[in-house]
């Protein structure tokens, strides 16, 4: 995929949406796992995403995700089908933790498509600020930084399949840039974003 081929995705997670009624955050429901899936994969054709014997989304298009699925902190079996065949085109064994948040992003080519399991910290934020993490999921793309319009890098040196944690920033009205890692020249310009506050997004 060329550089200038690179596709920009960013989902948000409304950190408010996770809190109990105490406050506490984020929060899970009780001695439960929850997990966002994400199709990543550029040239893998629709699937139908199953965790164990259950389906969680049919006819599922590259860039799209789905909400957090709650499901026993136990060992699952992922599975993604060609939609409405029984074609494998992924399938793996992921074990989730208690009280904890994943995405699980099916990515690279399809000729060599994986899953990248990550879990979702996203710390405490300030009323007025957002969260902000970076996943590298363009095959056969070098190494990136992700900068403001000034330069000033954000997250640095990101290789494919590299995600950065969760960091903090101010919630509004951003510009942001993506330029290969340790240089000056910009792959790709991300205008106008809106981080709301007291949200989680990831830029992949």
């Amino acid at each position: 995929m060329g550089l200038k081929k690179i596709l920009f995705v960013l989902f948000a997670v409304l950190l408010a949406a996770l809190m109990s009624c105490d406050g506490e955050f984020p929060f899970p429901p009780q001695n439960k796992a929850q997990i966002m899936m994400t199709q990543a994969s550029p040239d893998a054709p629709p699937v139908d995403v199953y965790v164990d014997d259950l389906i969680v989304a049919k006819d599922f298009e590259y860039p799209n995700s789905t909400r957090y699925v709650t499901l026993d902190p136990v060992e699952h079996k992922i599975t993604l089908r060609v939609a409405g065949e029984e074609q494998i085109v992924l399938e793996s064994t992921i074990v989730l933790d208690a009280d904890t948040h994943y995405s699980y992003f099916a990515c690279d080519s399809l000729s060599k498509i994986s899953e990248l399991l990550l879990v979702d910290d996203f710390g405490s934020p300030e009323v007025d600020e957002a969260r902000l993490r970076f996943v590298h999921l363009s095959p056969n793309a070098p190494a990136l930084d992700v900068t403001d319009t000034d330069g000033a890098v954000l997250f640095s040196n990101v290789s494919f399949r590299g995600a950065t944690d969760f960091t903090a920033i101010e919630a509004g009205l951003v510009d942001l840039q993506i330029r290969l890692a340790g240089t000056d020249e910009i792959v790709l310009e991300l205008n106008d974003l809106t981080l709301a506050p007291y949200a989680a997004f990831t830029i992949w």
